[in-house]
């Protein structure tokens, strides 16, 4: 369609984005790929934030850019060398599309970015939600910086989105294909006490909560992606556990994760964290439990 709205998406070939591109071209819009590799795609705006090297005639015919993609925290042990990847690829190369972004004549009006929900840091009980401070960390300072990476944007009028994600739940990727060997076999376990707090999304209401940002011009700055009722781990656990007809009977004691250092700190934080954009602008929830969600993904 050459009167099609042009979005570029970073990160569109990963977990979130593979569904995002689907949803975007379902609803008319051309997804133009942000790539840091170069390849047949006539679409694909090359871009590499380390040599300052970017397509701007490509990104300069697209509407808006969605910026997803940055290592994943999951991935490898916390040591110095994998910190300094996960802080670059994702504030470095933010701070390089927010700076581009600031300076085309013409080009995106709009810039979703990714930032996440760790910005809260270990909260215990406390209801948190975009006007709440942050936490303390290094997901916590990292997530700051993130978000302080998309002022060029920002101050040459560009309407901005921190998008803080929330662990993602579906079946096809992400943290429930991690968990699922331990569960299958009936080695699913609480974590520590179990009562610190979990929010999550589901991939398809984050993806819907994308599209409706992309297309509500009145939001703008931090937006808290999850669903409307954070879990615990306990409950979210035993419902796991029930979905896959499986027995939950065991639970690691809080030490154990003390003694991972940092890393294993962040596997027994709480944050109880609520939409309170999203809800103020009328976005229509999914209102699940969680054993309702994880019914349905595993029925």
């Amino acid at each position: 369609m050459a009167d099609a709205i042009k979005i570029a998406v970073s990160g569109s070939s990963g977990f979130i984005g593979q569904k995002l591109t689907a949803a975007l071209e379902a609803e008319g819009y051309e997804v133009w790929p942000l790539s840091r590799t170069k390849g047949q795609n006539p679409r694909a705006i090359f871009y590499d934030y380390q040599k300052k090297i970017v397509d701007s005639e490509k990104l300069a015919q697209c509407t808006a850019v969605i910026h997803l993609a940055g290592k994943n925290i999951t991935e490898g042990l916390w040591t110095k060398s994998c910190k300094k990847e996960i802080y670059d690829s994702r504030v470095k190369s933010t701070r390089f599309l927010s700076h581009i972004i600031a300076e085309l004549k013409s080009g995106p009006k709009t810039l979703l970015c990714a930032s996440a929900i760790g910005i809260y840091g270990d909260r215990a009980d406390q209801k948190l939600d975009e006007d709440s401070l942050p936490g303390q960390g290094f997901l916590a300072d990292l997530c700051v910086d993130w978000e302080r990476g998309t002022l060029f944007a920002k101050k040459a009028g560009i309407r901005v989105v921190n998008m803080r994600i929330s662990p993602v739940l579906d079946k096809d990727g992400g943290m429930l294909k991690s968990l699922l060997p331990m569960f299958k076999l009936g080695l699913g376990c609480i974590l520590g006490t179990g009562h610190q707090y979990f929010s999550y999304v589901t991939r398809h209401e984050i993806v819907a909560q994308m599209l409706f940002l992309l297309k509500n011009s009145a939001i703008e700055g931090p937006v808290n992606m999850v669903s409307l009722r954070p879990t615990t781990n306990a409950e979210f656990t035993h419902a796991l556990g029930q979905a896959l007809h499986k027995p939950v009977w065991l639970s690691l004691p809080k030490f154990i994760f003390k003694l991972a250092g940092e890393q294993g700190k962040m596997a027994i934080s709480s944050a109880r964290v609520y939409p309170k954009v999203l809800l103020d602008h009328g976005f229509s929830f999914d209102h699940q439990t969680i054993g309702e969600v994880l019914n349905k993904l595993y029925r």
